[in-house]
C-alpha cells in the first residue's frame, strides 16, 4: 500500500531516517496555511480590566506587527496566526450564535408576556439587523472560495505523493530522499485535512445558524393573532 493509501486509511506513517523535534517556544507564532513558524509574540496588550485585545508579534523578517487577539490562536507549543477571512468567519458565526441566543430569550419573554409584540419586534431588529446579516452573508461567500482552494490544495498533495510513490518505486528517488519528502508531504497533507474539515465545519455553522436565526426573528401570522389577543398584567413591585 502506497503512501497516500495509509494516510487516507488513518495509518500512522513512520518517518525512521528523518524527524522533527517537537517547538517548545510558547511565544513561537505559525502560520495556520503553511504550518511554518513565521515569528514570535514580543508583547501582550490589554485594557484596563487586563483583558487580552491584541499581540505584538515579531516576524522572522524582522518587521514587528500588532494583531488583533482574536487573530491568534493559543496552543500547548505556540500561537497560531489565522488569515483575516477565517478570523471574520469565526466573527461572524460567534455574533450569530450571540443573536440566536438573545432571540431566543425574547421569544421566551414574549411567550411568558413579559413583553410585547411590539416590544419583541424592535428588540428582535437591534438584535438580528441588516449588518449583521450582510456580515454573516460576506463570510459564507469568502468561506466558499477559500474552501474551493483548500480542495484544490488537497488534489494537489494527493497528486504529489503518488507520484513520489512511484518514484520510490521505480528507483529514481533514494531511500534517504523519499523519508525527507514523504515526511514533508505527510504533514501537509495531514495539515491540508485538518484545514479542510474546520472549514467545512464553521461553513455549516454559518449557514445553520444564519438560516435558524431568520426563523425565530420571523413570527408565524397565526401566531401573531394569538399574540395580539393576550392580555397584559402591569405588576408594580413594591
Amino acid at each position: 500500500m502506497g503512501l497516500l493509501g495509509k494516510l487516507r486509511k488513518g495509518e500512522k506513517i513512520p518517518a525512521p531516517i528523518v524527524t522533527k523535534g517537537p517547538k517548545t517556544d510558547e511565544n513561537a507564532v505559525f502560520d495556520w496555511t503553511t504550518g511554518e513558524e513565521v515569528g514570535e509574540i514580543r508583547k501582550v496588550v490589554t485594557d484596563k480590566n487586563e483583558n487580552v485585545i491584541a499581540y505584538e508579534l515579531k516576524y522572522l523578517a524582522g518587521n514587528v506587527i500588532q494583531h488583533s487577539a482574536d487573530q491568534l490562536e493559543a496552543t500547548k507549543t505556540g500561537y497560531i496566526l489565522l488569515p483575516i477571512w477565517l478570523k471574520t468567519a469565526r466573527a461572524s458565526c460567534g455574533r450569530l450564535v450571540d443573536a440566536q441566543k438573545r432571540l431566543s430569550e425574547l421569544k421566551e419573554m414574549l411567550k411568558k408576556n413579559a413583553i410585547s409584540l411590539e416590544t419583541f419586534t424592535e428588540m428582535a431588529k437591534v438584535t438580528f439587523n441588516m449588518e449583521l446579516v450582510n456580515q454573516s452573508e460576506s463570510s459564507i461567500v469568502e468561506v466558499d472560495t477559500q474552501l474551493a482552494e483548500l480542495r484544490k490544495e488537497k488534489t494537489r498533495l494527493e497528486q504529489e505523493i503518488y507520484s513520489l510513490d512511484i518514484k520510490r518505486r521505480v528507483g529514481v528517488i533514494g531511500r534517504v530522499d523519499y523519508a525527507k519528502a514523504s515526511l514533508e508531504l505527510t504533514e501537509a497533507y495531514k495539515r491540508a485535512l485538518s484545514h479542510l474539515e474546520e472549514v467545512e465545519e464553521l461553513r455549516d455553522s454559518l449557514v445553520r445558524t444564519l438560516n435558524r436565526v431568520k426563523e425565530m426573528e420571523e413570527i408565524p401570522r397565526e401566531e401573531i393573532q394569538k399574540i395580539k389577543e393576550r392580555k397584559y398584567e402591569i405588576r408594580v413591585t413594591l
